[in-house]
């Protein structure tokens, strides 16, 4: 029986396996470019959209309250406020009661009680924050940016209820339980669109009983009532990444004598805040910083050198930052007023600006 030797089989060469090993990495090589570079656009993207998301929703935030300074009541009928604290009320003018000069009471208590004045701004200037120092009671334990600005507002609440009946001490409001927490004192705005006061209120049941029975002025009856609000907008170190600041809103609480501090948006570097003083007649408007406007001195009652009432408009200007970093080859310089600002560690960085007219307290 004849035998067949088997066909000898053929493999690839050294060569072919190389020339296939080579090929194929190059293909990775490309693949992985590829899915690089798409990991980085998308941070990018991500990135940039989150700057912008954060810088809008800072002016919307701030400017919502701005919008609303100094307004107290029904409409912008209420002119300014009355130095005299007791006797019939003038009309057109809103009183506070609030003491001025209460034995006992800590500086932010009497920061926050300064209702006549809608808005109020500083700028650390000469090693020390421009008007009201005390201020800075309301820090606490944040590190608060120097070169950025501070701003206060003082505002009639969004909500308010009819007055069913007003007699002495005690204003009865339906929704009297709503407008103030029954464990806490609270600031109450009453008006009629005419007329208005401001006192420091407790709640029982419907009942809003005003301090010390202190008498407004004015029988309040088929008129409305709800809080008077402060917020104090700053720039300070983010407790969620110390690495970056934040826009923080403080308010405080009369009753505890408690700051309450809230950190809003993280990733805002920098807040500037020009306020629109009218010139020229009131056909213009110069924009000033407030060191270059002179403080109210609440505790006197002196607005004699102190232009915060003629305030028209608010240009607030912040540095929003991605809080991803890497997204820049260098450190971005973003120049706000005087300012410059070094955007860290690649994060992206914008500036945001808006003018925002306010209702304020005309003369």
């Amino acid at each position: 029986m004849k035998q067949t030797m088997p066909t000898s089989q053929k493999g690839f060469s050294l060569v072919e396996l190389m020339i296939a090993l080579v090929l194929g990495l190059i293909i990775i090589l490309g693949v992985t470019s590829v899915l690089l570079s798409n990991l980085q656009t998308y941070s990018l993207t991500q990135g940039q959209s989150q700057v912008q998301e954060n810088g809008r929703f800072s002016l919307d935030i701030i400017g919502q309250d701005l919008r609303m300074a100094g307004g107290w009541g029904c409409s912008g009928a209420l002119l300014t406020h009355e130095q005299a604290t007791s006797g019939t009320l003038s009309a057109g003018f809103m009183r506070n009661t609030l003491a001025r000069n209460a034995s006992g009471e800590t500086n932010a208590q009497k920061y926050v009680k300064k209702f006549e004045q809608g808005i109020e701004g500083h700028r650390f200037v000469n090693n020390a924050w421009s008007g009201d120092s005390k201020v800075t009671a309301l820090f606490g334990n944040l590190a608060v940016d120097t070169t950025s600005d501070i701003v206060t507002i003082r505002r009639g609440s969004t909500f308010s209820a009819p007055v069913q009946n007003h007699s002495g001490g005690t204003i009865t409001s339906p929704l009297g339980s709503q407008i103030i927490a029954a464990s806490e004192p609270a600031f109450l705005i009453t008006s009629d669109c005419h007329y208005g006061a401001i006192a420091l209120t407790t709640v029982n049941g419907n009942n809003l009983l005003l301090g010390n029975n202190i008498a407004l002025g004015r029988d309040f009856t088929d008129g409305i009532v709800g809080q008077a609000h402060h917020i104090t907008y700053l720039i300070a170190t983010s407790s969620i990444d110390p690495n970056t600041s934040a826009l923080w809103a403080v308010r405080y609480n009369f009753a505890t004598d408690q700051v309450i501090q809230e950190e809003l948006i993280t990733g805002v570097e920098s807040m500037q805040v020009l306020y629109g003083i009218p010139a020229g007649n009131n056909t213009n408007t110069n924009y000033v910083a407030a060191n270059a406007i002179n403080r109210y001195d609440w505790e006197q009652d002196d607005w004699s050198n102190s232009t915060w009432r003629t305030i028209q408009a608010v240009r607030i200007s912040l540095v929003s930052v991605s809080q991803d970093t890497g997204l820049s080859p260098v450190n971005q310089t973003i120049r706000i007023g005087n300012t410059n600002v070094v955007i860290p560690e690649g994060r992206l960085g914008q500036l945001f600006t808006s003018t925002v007219s306010i209702r304020n307290n005309p003369e």
